[in-house]
């Protein structure tokens, strides 16, 4: 461990990998990652997944973490590709020589996760899901079906604390069910019903970050509203 934090030295490790880009390590600052990948307990040899992972900013982390014993299904829709004239997360992969990232094409709501991962993580991204007019409840129950039993649905996102201070506030849920078959039957509409532990996070971030930037609170988008 390291610093009065409490960071594993795995993950410091990660931040300072030579395979992070500038245009990565220029948003550490803001997204404060050692306290992000800590508190969502991040560990080596997991498989995971990112949902909507953009360039691969959180995927990229990921695979610095989990390592080569780890996974991580990078989560990329056809919109993003058009948009960015190919799949990001690819040209990263041929770019770094990364191993351990496997591209995935989907929508929101239909994303085409393999099944029994540790964790799967929305990072700023779960109001993509509300302007995008995913189906919400599709996509949750979606995800719930990749996660193995007792896997972890994460999430972060910014907003501003009744002090008008700007925060990153993650909350993360853990599933409850003992077996596929039964977390599948069980309604994708308000998942802080299959919980057995929710805990949140809240750290400092600089205002520039937040600035016009869409922000939800998870804690509301997790129950489908």
């Amino acid at each position: 461990m390291t610093g009065e934090n409490q960071i594993p030295d795995y993950i410091t490790r990660a931040i300072v990998s030579e395979r992070r880009p500038d245009r990565d390590t220029a948003r550490d600052a803001g997204r404060r990652p050692a306290e992000v990948l800590a508190f969502f307990a991040v560990k080596p040899g997991q498989r995971v997944a990112e949902l909507n992972g953009g360039w691969g900013y959180f995927s990229g982390l990921l695979s610095e973490v989990v390592g080569d014993a780890g996974k991580v299904y990078a989560h990329t829709t056809e919109a993003s590709m058009k948009r960015w004239n190919g799949n990001p997360i690819a040209k990263r992969i041929e770019k770094y020589g990364i191993d351990n990232i496997e591209p995935v094409v989907g929508t929101m709501d239909a994303p085409g996760l393999p099944a029994g991962l540790d964790a799967v993580f929305m990072i700023m991204t779960y109001h993509d899901a509300v302007w995008s007019g995913a189906d919400r409840p599709a996509m949750n129950q979606a995800i719930f079906t990749a996660l193995k039993p007792g896997g972890t649905l994460a999430s972060s996102t910014i907003m501003p604390s009744p002090a008008a201070v700007p925060t990153i506030v993650m909350a993360f849920i853990v599933s409850r069910s003992t077996s596929s078959s039964t977390r599948s039957r069980r309604p994708a509409s308000n998942l802080r019903r299959k919980a057995t532990y929710w805990s949140t996070l809240r750290i400092r971030a600089p205002k520039r970050f937040i600035k016009n930037v869409f922000a939800i609170a998870p804690i509301a988008l997790f129950c489908g509203f």
